[in-house]
């Protein structure tokens, strides 16, 4: 009685997980109505854009990724300040 309860258990399990891959696969997409009436496709994972147009998706250019940099000497002795994640999230 105990190994089937398991395998019962393991084998939803197994299911669910299977049942949310394919859920995300198929939702991975969104369309969003721009200006003018254009319609956009959008990746939820990569964010990278197509223009719908007639039966065309038309890739749009990629958004430039800027690097981050550390900050001068200078400005670095500008910031003070002191962090208290007690009062943050209001605990004593």
């Amino acid at each position: 009685m105990k190994r089937t309860v398991i395998s019962i258990a393991a084998i939803l399990s197994i299911a669910g997980i299977i049942g949310f891959y394919i859920w995300i696969s198929h939702n991975r997409y969104y369309i969003i109505l721009g200006n003018h009436g254009i319609a956009y496709e959008v990746d939820k994972k990569t964010g990278r854009t197509w223009m719908l147009q007639g039966g065309q998706k038309i890739l749009q250019s990629e958004k430039k990724h800027y690097k981050e940099k550390e900050l001068p000497p200078i400005e670095l002795l500008k910031i003070s300040g002191k962090a208290d994640l007690k009062k943050i999230f209001g605990r004593n």
